[in-house]
């Protein structure tokens, strides 16, 4: 929810609560670099890939915040972005499970890499 708070109702409403190109941009790049230190410091989701993965969790970030600010502006509620934050966080996991990839071939190609930017 925090997150929520920061991205889909604070910095979206300074950038004038219009779902454009730019807020689309802006907030899908402070979300992905909001976790850049985890990413490289933790691994956090990446952890043979860290640098990579940085690069392409913003990437993902950019790709799902459009319709994270869709269902919270239809509403004028972040609770339905919670929702959806929630459960791509949950169902990110089934992509590592339904494989027969080495766990260190897994991070780039499957969730949250290239095919779930594509998804």
């Amino acid at each position: 929810m925090g997150e929520e708070i920061g991205w889909r109702e604070y910095l979206y409403g300074l950038l004038s609560s219009k779902h454009t190109l730019t807020s689309t941009l802006v907030i899908g790049v402070c979300w992905g670099l909001w976790h850049a230190m985890a990413i490289l410091l933790l691994g956090y989701n990446y952890t043979y890939n860290r640098i990579l993965g940085v690069l392409l969790f913003t990437a993902l970030t950019i790709t799902l915040t459009y319709p994270h600010l869709i269902v919270a502006s239809r509403v004028k509620s972040i609770l339905p972005a919670c929702s959806l934050h929630g459960a791509l966080n949950a169902l990110w996991s089934l992509t590592l499970v339904a494989t027969r990839l080495p766990v260190e071939q897994r991070e780039l190609p499957l969730g949250l890499g290239v095919l779930g930017i594509v998804a």
